[in-house]
C-alpha cells in the first residue's frame, strides 16, 4: 500500500466507542489496554490499581477488578498492562510493583 492509500485509509477512521467510568483514571504514560477475542470487551488498568472491563456494545463498565492490590501494601499501584487469553478464558494483568494476576471465572 503506498502511501497516499494509507492516507486516504486512516481519514476514513470515526470513533465507534467511548469508555468512561467514575474511578477510572490512566496510571502511566505507557498503560495498555486490550480487546477481548471476541471484541465484546476492553480491559485496561486504572491508577487505583483496578482492571476496568468495558462492555464495547452498550459503552457501559461490566466489571471492576480491585484484587490486583496487595491489601497490605498502600499507595496502590497502577495496573499497566493487559491481555486476554486467545480463547478469552483468562486475563492477565501486570502493575508497576512487579505483579502478575491472572483472573477467570470461578
Amino acid at each position: 500500500m503506498d502511501s497516499r492509500a494509507r492516507h486516504e485509509a486512516h481519514s476514513r477512521l470515526v470513533c465507534l466507542c467511548v469508555c468512561r467510568a467514575d474511578g477510572f483514571k490512566v496510571g502511566c504514560d505507557f498503560t495498555r489496554a486490550a480487546f477481548s477475542p471476541d471484541a465484546h470487551y476492553i480491559a485496561v488498568g486504572s491508577a487505583d490499581g483496578s482492571v476496568y472491563i468495558w462492555n464495547v456494545d452498550t459503552n457501559k463498565v461490566e466489571h471492576i477488578l480491585k484484587e490486583h492490590h496487595s491489601r497490605f501494601i498502600l499507595p496502590r499501584n497502577a495496573v499497566t498492562a493487559v491481555s486476554w487469553h486467545p480463547y478469552g478464558s483468562f486475563l492477565l494483568s501486570v502493575d508497576r510493583a512487579k505483579t502478575a494476576v491472572v483472573w477467570g471465572d470461578a
